[in-house]
């Protein structure tokens, strides 16, 4: 028997590799080229391929380290022997790459890189499968921090399968957890207040990291879960043994603790929701509070993007509190996507003595860990091996634990690790503090017996690098003294640094070829983990003051509480594993996130036609997404179709490059309908939120091409259409309808306002006449019941209908038109009548599992609506798929703000009502709202509540160099507060009016950024200038006129700009009448 790869016999580390014959003894934690090397060596054959057997017929070829692991879940133990079998790529047997392919050749994984059974996008049977097999190998840059190498030049062609959807139906397994048997129901009481406590914190998951960067989630039990930080997506991945704990000596005694609760580790009696595993305790944890004392509860207050955690009854004499965040501060990227958290413990002192106080941080060495593998026994894992802590003194005040694995990159020939990087623990100290740490070991009750005793931690423990499969923990502390009847702040880092993402994610043409190096951009911005901990604890004090201020300035409203909470929350997506910020300075998303993969790559136009969240707060990154859709060579064909997903590195040939004449079939999903209008939508909200002219006319020609290709092929010429629409729905509509037809119109629209920035007169004369002619025919052949929109079903195609149903999304046209400022884009009235009746019909207070088809999300305990609903109550059989759900968060999100634009408010309050509760952590974490996977981009487009319910309008007035800026209130508008973004500052708007709006005040602050307003319109009916002050700070500010005009406002024209900022702020309306 031959010795383990590497030349070095590992003992109870190695495992046997049986393959032609031989048997030889392998060390699983080794890479797969090194091992493949050896393996070859060791049969004497040179360049043979291995691969594994992945299911009872097919194997796989080994070609990279993840299918290496895939293989390495294969092992057999037999008695104390583990072994593997393998086969050589030569032998007489069907090979997959890494996953199956049918007999047509294409990959049954649907679009996802994992077996059909796990996929997220599994197509049913009777459509077409969407993936394909391996389309040949790619190299990886030569300098694999390059992000552009000829290497991807060399491109062959993937195989296409023609009507290709990609499919959500059976993103889960739907095995019921619930049944038609109506369990226990258990609401939140404190939602209003954002506050969790008791059953209330079983789901509750609050998800902290950068914009695209990794994240590291505070669970109900007041501990970390969800270790998303190496560039893997694992919602449930675990790292043990890291954690906080306090010391307390006053009077002579001395108590210690983990600052984390098992109130609700029993699940005893817990009815889980469908799809969700936020409820799901790691058993590590369990572990951990069974060996060391905990605390009896905890309680939370969530106003995201901040957590606050107390711990109450702990039997401690000192109060703590927590407070845990990273930065996040709309418009400045750079600074919201620091790869850090910050944790802020207040101790309160309330006795007569003084008290000695010490914090605790427990933290594992995960650096190697693939994020999803388990880890065992406290520190083994696979991956590990080669593990370091080093004692870091960043500055005076600033101490870190800097953890590391010396075993896995390879920079001198080119190899690169993507779980390779590094992770710190950190404390900043004070004058007489004491920080303490104990550098590397793996026995907690060790650690612990040191903790308590009168010295502390106090050495560097076990010395070296880990062994293989072994990882070493740490331990870092600070001790203060804290006066009686006093309180103080000790503040830790937790950070991590991983540069080397790999695409690890299977690709529409380009599925399961190896990995390639796209990079995370923070790695650009902060080299290294200490200039990234060291740039934080510099920036701490305007960092933590304006992530507080963007909290406050969405919490601290006169708004209802449930739409807060809804458009607050849904900014957590963007700093989710859903989001990728690449090394080439571009955002790439994922629809959403499977447990162990994420969902649907890249970039999805129909789905990303609801967000909102990231072109409002951060307008920059959204503007990449559109380079991509809309710059020459990417996504538009040449013959005016934009595909519906992106591969990346861009250096791949586009999948459309390789379709005949650059076309596909009308009907496959990888050209969506409404992706595409929403990329015309998309191209114009960018310019109004800041991109600036030169931007809208780099990407005018495509959105250009995109619209006389639906004027002159997809338009009947009367503005309608009735060809294939294939959309978000995951299948082709057809026949006319106002879900296609009135985004359509408004893109029409759009375009008119686009052609005139490009000063072609003549061509927004063509889009404003088309757009004439097709509202009139759209609203004649669809309002025909005189009480809401329907299809008119195509005779010769009556197929995936929505018919005479209310349906839930047939008005995502109009709601785009008021968030463009387009206006009406069919008749108000007709629009009203609309929304009333699908609330009115489609509303449920309660859901039969079985009754949603093809995935259940909702049961008995949650109320929200149906997506359709027929006037006699039973679906057709043709129905468009999906329509027998509940309508997603997304879908609901979006409708309670076309409510609010048609003025039915308290209809939209009761639609987010619904929503919240079915998310208010009793069986359903509040920050994750899924569909096709966790974390769901769809409900972003709660964000645009805010714009909403402000009234906000705006314009560039170019020959000022200013803003039209204006506000009208939808939601109390006689005593109003809340927030508003603009494309160059973002704060607070309040105003206060008598019954008709003659008086009152109306103030603007700017927290962030400068505002330039030449122009302010207000809901004010007294153009009265000598009862109007203005003032800019405590300083007056001349107006030099006012009128009422035709729009309904009190219009002030400024003989000067109002620069407004966050060192002169507010700027403040007074206007006052006569006695």
């Amino acid at each position: 028997m031959a010795s383990a790869a590497g030349g070095e016999n590992v003992g109870s580390g190695t495992i046997e590799v049986r393959v032609a014959g031989s048997t030889l003894l392998v060390n699983p934690a080794e890479r797969w080229t090194k091992t493949c090397q050896y393996l070859q060596k060791g049969l004497n054959k040179p360049g043979v391929v291995f691969a594994y057997r992945s299911t009872d017929s097919n194997y796989a070829l080994i070609t990279s380290d993840s299918v290496w692991k895939h293989a390495l879940d294969t092992i057999v133990q037999t008695g104390p022997t583990r072994f593997l079998n393998l086969r050589l790529a030569s032998d007489d047997a069907k090979y997959e790459s890494s996953t199956s392919t049918d007999g047509q050749g294409a990959s049954s994984t649907g679009c996802c890189s994992k077996p059909a059974a796990s996929s997220c996008c599994a197509p049913p049977e009777d459509i077409k499968k969407c993936c394909h097999p391996i389309a040949g190998e790619f190299s990886k840059p030569k300098d694999a921090r390059s992000l552009v190498s000829d290497d991807w030049s060399v491109l062959q062609p993937p195989v296409f399968t023609g009507d290709e959807c990609f499919k959500c139906e059976k993103m889960f397994d739907t095995e019921s957890p619930v049944g038609d048997t109506a369990p226990p129901k258990v609401s939140n009481p404190n939602l209003p207040q954002y506050k969790y406590a008791g059953e209330a914190l079983r789901a509750c998951q609050l998800p902290l990291g950068p914009i695209g960067g990794g994240v590291i989630a505070v669970g109900g039990d007041g501990g970390l879960r969800q270790w998303q930080v190496v560039n893997e997506v694992s919602h449930n991945g675990h790292v043990p043994d890291s954690f906080w704990a306090i010391k307390t000596e006053v009077g002579g005694k001395t108590q210690c603790k983990v600052l984390q609760s098992d109130a609700l580790y029993d699940d005893k009696g817990f009815v889980p929701a469908y799809h969700i595993t936020d409820h799901i305790v790691p058993p590590a944890s369990i572990e951990l509070l069974k060996a060391l004392p905990g605390i009896p509860e905890v309680e939370i207050t969530a106003k995201y993007p901040v957590v606050e955690v107390d711990y109450p009854n702990t039997g401690l004499p000192v109060d703590v509190h927590m407070t845990a965040w990273n930065p996040c501060i709309p418009l400045d990227q750079n600074r919201s996507g620091i790869p850090i958290i910050i944790f802020d413990f207040e101790i309160t002192n309330n006795t007569g003595e003084d008290a000695q106080v010490t914090l605790l941080n427990s933290q594992q060495n995960m650096v190697g860990w693939d994020g999803q593998s388990p880890i065992t026994n406290g520190v083994n894992n696979r991956n590990y091996g080669g593990n370091s802590n080093a004692l870091a003194k960043l500055n005076d005040n600033l101490t870190a634990i800097d953890m590391f694995n010396t075993s896995l990159s390879d920079p001198d020939n080119n190899h690169y690790d993507s779980h390779d990087g590094h992770f710190a623990s950190c404390v900043a100290s004070e004058d007489n503090d004491v920080v303490s740490s104990l550098l590397q070991f793996y026995s907690l009750e060790t650690m612990w017996e040191l903790f308590t005793s009168e010295a502390g931690l106090r050495d560097n423990g076990l010395h070296g690098p880990s062994p293989v499969g072994r990882t070493w923990d740490s331990a870092l502390s600070l001790t203060r003294k804290v006066p009686a009847k006093s309180k103080t702040t000790i503040t830790f880092y937790l950070a991590w640094h991983f540069p080397h993402r790999m695409t690890n994610w299977g690709q529409p043409g380009y599925r399961n070829i190896s990995e390639m190096y796209v990079g995370n951009y923070y790695a650009h911005l902060y080299p290294d983990i200490n200039s990234l901990l060291k740039y934080t604890h510099d920036q701490i004090d305007d960092l933590r003051l304006l992530t507080m201020a963007f909290r406050d300035c969405m919490f601290d409203s006169t708004l209802p509480w449930q739409l807060i909470d809804s458009a607050a929350g849904r900014v957590s997506p963007i700093r989710s594993p859903t989001c990728m910020w690449l090394g080439d300075n571009r955002l790439y998303a994922f629809e959403g996130c499977r447990q162990t993969e994420g969902c649907c790559p890249l970039n999805c136009t129909h789905v990303w036609n609801y967000e909102q969240s990231l072109a409002n707060l951060w307008p920059v990154l959204e503007q990449t997404m559109r380079d991509v859709d809309l710059s020459a060579g990417h996504q538009v064909t040449p013959v005016g179709r934009l595909v519906s997903r992106i591969n990346v590195p861009l250096e791949l040939k586009p999948t459309w490059m390789y379709w005949d004449n650059y076309d596909t079939d009308l009907k496959s999903c990888y050209v969506c309908v409404d992706g595409e209008l929403g990329g015309v939508l998309k191209l114009y909200r960018e310019y109004r939120l800041g991109a600036g002219l030169g931007f809208l006319k780099t990407m005018w020609p495509a959105a250009k091409a995109i619209m006389n290709r639906w004027m002159t092929v997809n338009d009947q010429g009367d503005g309608t259409m009735k060809i294939a629409q294939p959309n978000t729905y995951d299948t082709a509509m057809y026949g006319v309808n106002t879900f296609i037809g009135a985004l359509y119109l408004c893109a029409l629209k759009a375009s008119e306002k686009m052609a005139l920035l490009d000063d072609d007169e003549e061509l927004a004369k063509t889009f404003a006449d088309r757009y004439a002619l097709g509202r009139q025919s759209l609203d004649s052949k669809c309002f025909t019941n005189s009480q809401w929109y329907t299809q008119q079903v195509d005779p010769e195609a009556q197929i995936k209908i929505v018919g005479e149903s209310t349906f839930v999304d047939c008005l995502l046209g109009q709601w785009w038109g008021y968030i463009l400022e387009l206006g009406d884009i069919l008749p108000l009235d007709h629009c009203q009548s609309t929304v009333v009746n699908i609330f009115a019909r489609n509303h449920r207070d309660s859901f039969v599992p079985s009754e949603q088809s093809p995935r259940p999300f909702y049961d008995q305990r949650d109320a929200g609506m149906v997506i359709g609903c027929w006037p006699d109550g039973v679906p057709p059989p043709n129905r468009l798929t999906y329509t027998t759900e509940c309508a997603w968060t997304g879908l609901s999100h979006y409708f309670a703000g076309l409510c609010m634009y048609m003025g039915q408010n308290d209809i939209a309050m009761q639609v987010l009502e619904d929503a919240r509760y079915c998310y208010d952590g009793t069986r359903r974490s509040p920050w994750n709202e899924i569909e096709c996977g966790d974390h769901y981009s769809r409900p972003m487009c709660a964000f645009q509540l805010f714009a909403t319910a402000s009234g906000i309008t705006w314009e560039a007035l170019p020959d000022t160099g200013g803003l039209r800026v204006g506000f009208k209130p939808r939601i109390g508008p006689n005593n109003y507060r809340g927030f508003y973004n603009l494309p160059n500052a973002w704060g607070q708007f309040s105003q206060t009016a008598d019954d008709v709006f003659m008086s009152g005040t109306a103030q603007i602050t700017a927290a962030y950024g400068t505002l330039a307003i030449a122009q302010l319109w207000l809901p004010f009916q007294n153009a009265n200038l000598e009862q109007i002050a203005v003032e800019l700070g405590s300083k007056s500010f001349p107006v030099e006129s006012a009128e009422l005009n035709t729009e309904g406002y009190l219009q002030l024209n400024f003989s000067g700009l109002v620069q407004l900022n966050r060192t002169n702020t507010p700027l403040k309306v007074t206007i006052t009448t006569s006695e």
